[in-house]
Parts: structure tokens; C-alpha cells; sequence
């Protein structure tokens, strides 16, 4: 999955600072169709989704490099 363009990125600033908004109104903002924003916000959304699965993928290859037994008292 690709990186989210400019404007996606400025979506997530504004939410992240105002907290939630709709649709019509960031639209406007945009100079974008409902129907863009809701695609941007889709995006964004699939991108937040895969932050928790990549940090368990780094942590399970972490343990899978080490072994089952690294940290084990003997």
C-alpha cells in the first residue's frame, strides 16, 4: 500500500487537532466531493489498520530470531 498523498495527510493533521468533523464540511474545505473525502478517510483508515499489525510482525520476527527460550531463567 502506497503512502497517503498530500491531501490525506492534511485530513489526518485536521482530525488529529479538531478532533472529529463531517463529511460536508471538510469537503468544503477541500474543494473535494463528499464522495473524494470519504475515499481519503478509507485510505487513511486502511493505513491506520496496519500500524498494530506491522508492530506484531516486528515483535513475532524479533522472536523468531531469538528463540523461544531467549530471557529464560536456567
Amino acid at each position: 500500500m502506497s503512502k497517503p498523498s498530500a491531501r490525506q495527510e492534511r485530513i489526518l493533521a485536521i482530525l488529529r487537532s479538531r478532533g472529529p468533523a463531517r463529511v460536508a464540511e471538510l469537503a468544503r474545505e477541500f474543494d473535494v466531493s463528499p464522495i473524494t473525502l470519504r475515499r481519503d478517510a478509507e485510505v487513511i483508515g486502511s493505513l491506520l489498520a496496519l500500524v498494530p499489525l506491522v508492530v506484531a510482525f516486528l515483535m513475532l520476527q524479533r522472536y523468531w530470531r531469538s528463540g523461544p527460550t531467549a530471557g529464560s531463567v536456567e
